[in-house]
């Protein structure tokens, strides 16, 4: 569990890396970098998940929208991560079919029939003996009830997976941070990022709760704070961040 909310132990601890942002993407990289060793820190200004992550469309694609545009890298990449989470938290999803109905012509049928059979080929390449999901329903009859109405000609139906709580899912990742021995704290605000010499040292946050401004110290700090992330560039930055090596500045 987080447990209690700790804001005095960002101050007095040593980290090697701090992490801006308690939605997803901020909770498992906590999760990731705990479990590799690193003493994280994660500070949210508002609660967790209370941005992007909650107003999401709730859909764990599995790549085919990548596949469509020929991105075989990244479809590839969407479908494990789609099965990763769904077996890391099996309770928190549920499959979801998309129906894609055929027109009355013979062509539109075996073109579908063709994209069926690529998919799954794709799917069982990226993921073993249990990569499938797609199939052509041949007539009205071989559709659920609920679709046949929509496709009396067939159609693909593909299945990916429905997030039914984001929420749960990142105080999940947060937990399983914090039980690795990450310090996870909310409605705490990076003001700054601190730097000397174009090294990171740190960053300057304040206590929303209590008003206390204090500094965290780590030699790293990663910004996943979504949409809000521009907010901690500096003035004099170019429009998109780079990468550096350990101990340089994080911009």
């Amino acid at each position: 569990m987080i447990g209690s909310r700790e804001p005095g132990r960002l101050e007095r601890d040593q980290f090697d890396l701090v992490v801006i942002g308690g939605g997803i993407l901020g909770a498992f990289i906590a999760w990731d970098a705990t479990a590799r060793g690193l003493r994280t820190a994660l500070m949210e200004r508002d609660d967790f998940s209370a941005g992007t992550s909650s107003a999401s469309g709730r859909v764990l694609h599995g790549g085919l929208r990548a596949l469509q545009h020929l991105d075989v890298s990244a479809a590839a990449e969407s479908l494990r991560e789609r099965e990763i989470i769904a077996h890391l938290a099996p309770g928190l999803s549920r499959p979801l079919p998309f129906l894609f109905p055929a027109a009355a012509g013979i062509t539109d049928q075996v073109v579908l029939r063709t994209a069926a059979a690529v998919w799954n080929s794709f799917a069982r390449s990226a993921l073993g003996a249990s990569g499938s999901g797609a199939q052509f329903a041949g007539s009205r009859h071989d559709l659920d009830p609920a679709f046949s109405n929509w496709a009396p000609h067939g159609g693909l139906v593909v299945h990916d997976r429905q997030l039914i709580s984001a929420e749960r899912l990142v105080l999940a990742v947060l937990a399983a941070a914090v039980d690795g021995g990450a310090v996870v704290v909310n409605r705490v605000e990076c003001q700054e990022i601190l730097s000397s010499n174009g090294r990171v040292e740190g960053v300057q946050a304040l206590d929303r709760e209590s008003g206390n401004l204090f500094q965290v110290s780590a030699p790293w700090v990663l910004n996943a704070a979504g949409p809000w992330a521009v907010d901690l560039w500096p003035a004099e930055s170019s429009a998109r961040p780079r990468y550096h090596s350990p101990g340089e500045s994080t911009w």
